[in-house]
């Protein structure tokens, strides 16, 4: 019996990894130590709860399971499932070193015996993903870089209310409630199945529902950004704020080089229309745009790309006490037309987008302790 959850499944399987332009053989990162991690994520999953205080019990272990988070960007260690959402690994620090992009992508680490191992393992990742009850999503990470990165101290400063920081608050305790209610799911069908225990009776199709309604609303509401990284727009904003103000009061005080230091800060990023990336373009038309083929992923582009390589030039060439009007007219300009507008309304993008999650969320935990009273009474765990 297909689980409930699974729905249209596509498998977008990185081959980046094993293979990139101009390697001379296909299978240049099928080296020893990929092979080793790939193994490793194919034996199992880590069921231990989100901790935020000890990230030696929440984080990377070895080169063990991968820690996953529900994010709007793909890339590095890469799974997309029924096209909505990308499955998106916290890449720890020795995985990069070790793993990704390393000395080790070089013809004497490898060997097509490895590459082929490589992708029937990846192979096996995904029919024991297809074959759990319940979809092994993490929410903890997205939510705590989100409350980790906005200052909502400076957003009260700027006149905004407690609501944001409440409702995101709020999804982050969520989310980690969700996360560890999962977990104790997936343990007792583990049990139950250990001991041939019947649990046909146990229905999961509601709360993987509520599940995948709050993955979907954190992915498709969330910035939409094509790049290398993922880009929260509200911390994005403040930090442009942050920076402009304090140029435009260097300028004010008629310091030049001192200026231009503090504008170098300014947060860069950049948009393209998403028809133009085929792997986005397909996901939209296929999952959620069905069947419309002129629409875009995302039909406002939010994070919004500043090129001031023209005002850096000329701020190059005055020194203090020069006249500074021109320019501090210019960075008045990009803060009133760009930056607070688009934190005004990225700031109602995001209300709206938690008080809908934390609806699915909430739904979803009162389906967690109904299916796990169920499953405690038929294991005789009570």
């Amino acid at each position: 019996d297909a689980p409930t959850w699974k729905g249209k499944i596509v498998a977008s399987l990185t081959l980046e990894l094993m293979a990139y332009a101009g390697a001379d053989e296909f299978e240049m990162r099928a080296c020893d130590t990929l092979f080793e991690y790939i193994y490793a994520v194919a034996q199992g999953f880590e069921y231990r709860g989100h901790n935020s205080e000890n990230k030696a019990e929440s984080g990377f272990d070895g080169l063990g399971i991968l820690k996953n988070e529900v994010s709007n960007m793909s890339d590095e260690f890469t799974m997309v499932r029924y096209g909505v959402p990308t499955f998106r690994t916290n890449t720890h620090s020795k995985v990069v070193t070790d793993i990704y992009h390393t000395q080790f992508d070089n013809p004497n680490t490898t060997s097509e015996g490895k590459y082929e191992d490589c992708l029937k393992y990846y192979g096996t990742y995904l029919i024991r993903l297809c074959n759990l009850p319940v979809a092994p999503f993490d929410l903890t990470r997205t939510a705590d870089k989100y409350v980790g990165q906005v200052d909502f101290d400076y957003l009260e400063s700027l006149g905004y209310n407690k609501k944001l920081s409440s409702l995101a608050n709020t999804y982050r305790d969520n989310s980690r409630e969700i996360y560890l209610k999962n977990s104790l799911i997936l343990k007792l069908m583990d049990y139950a199945n250990q001991q041939d225990i019947d649990v046909s009776s146990v229905d999961f199709e509601n709360y993987n529902k509520h599940v995948r309604d709050t993955v979907n609303t954190i992915i498709s509401q969330s910035t939409h950004l094509a790049g290398e990284s993922v880009t929260l727009e509200v911390p994005f904003y403040i930090n442009l704020i942050k920076t402009l103000k304090g140029g435009i009061d260097s300028l004010k005080e008629g310091k030049g080089p001192a200026s231009e230091t503090i504008f170098r800060a300014l947060p860069a990023s950049y948009y393209t229309n998403y028809l133009e990336y085929d792997c986005w373009y397909e996901t939209n038309t296929d999952n959620i745009n069905l069947g419309a083929r002129d629409v875009l992923w995302a039909n406002d582009i939010k994070v919004q790309y500043l090129d001031i390589y023209d005002f850096y030039q000329g701020l190059k060439v005055k020194a203090d006490g020069d006249n500074f009007e021109e320019e501090i007219a210019t960075a008045e300009g990009w803060l009133a037309d760009e930056a607070l507008p688009h934190l005004t309304q990225a700031v109602s993008d995001d209300i709206d987008m938690f008080t809908s999650a934390n609806r699915s969320l909430n739904a979803a935990i009162r389906e967690a302790d109904a299916l796990i009273d169920a499953l405690m009474n038929l294991c005789e765990l009570n």
